[in-house]
């Protein structure tokens, strides 16, 4: 049995959307001790020393392309774990971020179940992927 992440960094330029994110997690993941909201610039070598955290990527909150945000993040931590949320729903658009390294995908406005599976699949070391991606 795998345990929850310790720390779950919400990573938008949006404080709103990050706040309304954090508040669909509340309290359903006893286990994780910090639920963090970060900007871009805060991505740095000190978050190398969290390995077992898990980032939630918003997407639709950044200018820059969506594989330089991800390219940053794993550059500052190899081994993290990372959902992507945008507004994407083609397998078209969305499989080249799992190609860049993302772990899990949901859409930019996912319910507080379709949320709390994907950071659970994460966690246990699985990828979390849309039906709309998976080969039929």
């Amino acid at each position: 049995m795998h345990s929850i992440t310790k720390e779950i960094y919400i990573l938008s330029e949006t404080i709103q959307r990050a706040r309304v994110i954090k508040s669909l997690i509340g309290d359903d993941i006893s286990a994780c001790e910090n639920i963090n909201i970060i900007r871009q610039e805060e991505i740095n070598e000190d978050l190398a020393n969290e390995k077992e955290a898990i980032y939630l990527v918003d997407l639709i909150s950044y200018k820059d392309a969506a594989r330089k945000i991800i390219n940053r993040l794993k550059s500052a931590n190899a081994s993290c774990k990372i959902i992507a949320l945008h507004i994407y729903r083609t397998p078209l658009l969305v499989n080249p971020l799992f190609e860049s390294g993302i772990d899990g995908y949901i859409h930019s406005d996912p319910s507080r179940k379709e949320l709390l599976k994907a950071i659970t699949t994460v966690q246990n070391g699985e990828i979390y992927r849309p039906s709309f991606t998976k080969d039929d």
